[in-house]
């Protein structure tokens, strides 16, 4: 191997790895900025808004009820929670890859 060959190895393996710690230091820029792209979600809590507005919600974690309709800021009178068929109270847990639906209550007379 010449020199100049054994140069331009050094300078190309050089380019290679300054441009691998940038992208590093990119991605532990971004991860201290949003710690979820380096997080991949294997568990899920679907939430399914059964009136309107009509929408889901997921969170990565399971929770009580309670816990669960304070995020949503939804009063625990004014709404049932129902998962695999049965209705939930405000001291049941919902877990991990639970889907999970919010009615609202009716009454009349």
């Amino acid at each position: 191997m010449t020199i100049n060959a054994h140069i331009d190895t050094v300078c190309k393996n050089t380019v290679f790895l300054v441009t691998s710690l940038v992208s590093l230091i990119k991605a532990f820029y971004l991860h201290s900025l949003n710690p979820a792209i380096f997080i991949r979600k294997v568990f899920t809590v679907i939430v399914k808004m059964e009136t309107p507005p009509r929408k889901e919600y997921q969170f990565s974690k399971g929770m009580k009820v309670s816990k669960l309709l304070k995020e949503l800021q939804l009063n625990p009178e004014s709404v049932i929670v129902i998962c695999k068929n049965e209705l939930l109270s405000s001291e049941d847990w919902i877990n991990q890859d639970d889907e999970v639906s919010i009615r609202s209550v009716v009454s009349g007379g």
